[in-house]
Parts: structure tokens; C-alpha cells; sequence
């Protein structure tokens, strides 16, 4: 066997999914890290964690039935390397949007749209039909205070909206929101950009994947990731 052949092997048989195993089963405790993101909004942290803590609690019960291991046992049967990454990714995402938004400083929410599609992510995915879009608020509308909303499992509860506007937060931007979510924003009159969820989670793992594939990995997408190096 050549190296390049042993080469290509080893890239096949290497997978990196959403979590899995423990990592999926503990879902809920990552959501503790919205009660940190809101905090630093001003939102006082005991209220912070109270609040996370019913919709954790509902994640938990909702995953106790999952076959939280169904993956990496298949992985083990196939000889795959599995490596479960969701935190990091969505941890990478969450900075790089904020700093990006921060940096382009748009002023209307037409502009905050506008300069989320120039992403090579979000432009990608707004050609296939499912790019950044206003869901609640008008785009002539001033985006005001600016928050990113990528980070923490999965969605918290709606009632995080109130706190987040009375801190002085104008305007979320997010991986998706709930009808719920967004019905309770338009009575704040908060608004809502959905950045888009697969193609943010792509964002988010090819930041990544550029650190990984420093070490000599190399990488194949499949399933929607479209790889973007940086």
C-alpha cells in the first residue's frame, strides 16, 4: 500500500458529528452558558440562572428516551475515529459573528442582513434559498444594541427576551427562533435576524476544521457542510 492510498484511508474513515454519546446525553448543562451570555448583557446572573433552568430541565427530560449512543457504537463496528463537536463550533460562530457585526457596525437592519450574506457561509446558503433573514422588525428599522445568539445547546425560553430588552438589547441575531419566540419579540418590540442554522453550524465548524487540518487531516464534507478555509 502507497502512502498517499494509506493517505486517503485515513480521511475516510474519520467523522465529526453533532453530540453524541455523553456529549448528548449532558445536553442540558451547556445550556447554562446562555445564563453567562445574558448576564454580561446586564441581566443579573441569579435571574439569569433561573431562568434557564425549566426550559435545561425540559432539554433533559426530552433527550432521557434517545438512543444517545446508537452513533458512536456504529463507529466502533465500522473502525471510524468519531469526534462529537458542537460547543466549540457554536462557541467559534457566536465570536465570529459578534466581532464581525461590531466591525461592519450596519446601521439598519436591511444592512445587518446585507453584511451577514457577504459571509462566504451565509452567502452560500442564501443562494440555495435558506440565507439570513428578518423574521420580526422592519429593515429600515435602527439596529441599535446588537446581540449574537448562536451559543448554549439549543433555544432558551422566550421569557429571556424580556430580560435581555430591558437590559437595552434592540436586536438578536440567531441560528432560528420559535414562532413562540418570535410572536413574543414582536410584542417587545425586539428584533429578530435568523442567520440560518446549518449554514451557521458550518461557520461555526469550519473555524474548526482550519485548526484541525493544521495537523495534517485532511477533510471531506458531506451532509449540507460546505467547507470555507480561513
Amino acid at each position: 500500500m502507497t502512502r498517499a492510498s494509506a493517505r486517503v484511508i485515513r480521511t475516510l474513515k474519520c467523522a465529526v458529528s453533532y453530540p453524541e454519546g455523553p456529549g448528548y446525553a449532558n445536553l442540558h448543562r451547556v445550556m447554562y452558558m446562555q445564563a453567562d451570555l445574558w448576564a454580561a448583557q446586564g441581566v443579573g446572573i441569579g435571574l439569569a440562572d433561573a431562568l434557564i433552568a425549566p426550559r435545561a430541565e425540559e432539554i433533559r427530560r426530552k433527550i432521557m428516551p434517545m438512543n444517545h449512543y446508537r452513533a458512536i457504537d456504529a463507529a466502533r463496528v465500522l473502525d471510524f475515529a468519531l469526534m462529537s463537536c458542537h460547543t466549540p463550533a457554536d462557541n467559534s460562530v457566536n465570536r465570529f459573528v459578534q466581532d464581525a457585526i461590531e466591525e461592519a457596525a450596519p446601521r439598519t437592519l436591511d444592512e445587518l442582513v446585507k453584511m451577514l450574506r457577504t459571509i462566504p457561509e451565509y452567502a452560500d446558503a442564501a443562494k440555495k434559498g435558506y440565507g439570513p433573514a428578518l423574521v420580526q422588525g422592519r429593515g429600515s428599522a435602527r439596529c441599535g444594541k446588537m446581540l449574537v445568539d448562536m451559543t448554549g445547546g439549543t433555544e432558551g425560553p422566550a421569557d429571556a427576551l424580556d430580560r435581555l430588552s430591558t437590559a437595552g438589547v434592540d436586536t438578536l441575531v440567531g441560528m432560528h427562533y420559535s414562532e413562540e419566540h418570535r410572536k413574543h419579540a414582536e410584542e417587545l418590540k425586539l428584533n429578530l435576524v435568523i442567520a440560518g442554522h446549518i449554514s451557521s453550524d458550518t461557520l461555526g465548524m469550519n473555524l474548526v476544521l482550519d485548526e484541525i487540518e493544521k495537523q495534517g487531516v485532511e477533510v471531506h464534507c458531506i451532509s449540507g457542510m460546505v467547507r470555507v478555509r480561513r
